[in-house]
């Protein structure tokens, strides 16, 4: 699980970034301060990763602005 939270943007549209793990896009032109609502709101995405190797590569792209993350979770999935 990935959260984030816009610390300074005033308005929609000041950061915008994508997301991509292990070369796939998960969140594509994310806009923290849309998505969540406002300013010094928080808003969680979480995404599934299959790793051969034990790695997994998240990036952060930015568009406009910097990039941002609040905190960043990884569980690993029971397999059946």
């Amino acid at each position: 699980m990935v959260k984030f939270e816009e610390p300074s943007a005033g308005a929609a549209g000041e950061r915008i970034f994508d997301v991509d793990v292990n070369g796939a896009t998960v969140l594509k032109a994310f806009d923290v301060f849309a998505a969540a609502g406002g300013k010094l709101k928080g808003i969680d995405r979480s995404f599934e990763a299959n790793t051969n190797d034990g790695h997994i590569l998240i990036a952060f792209r930015p568009i406009k602005g910097e990039a941002l993350v609040a905190a960043l979770s990884i569980t690993p999935l029971e397999r059946e």
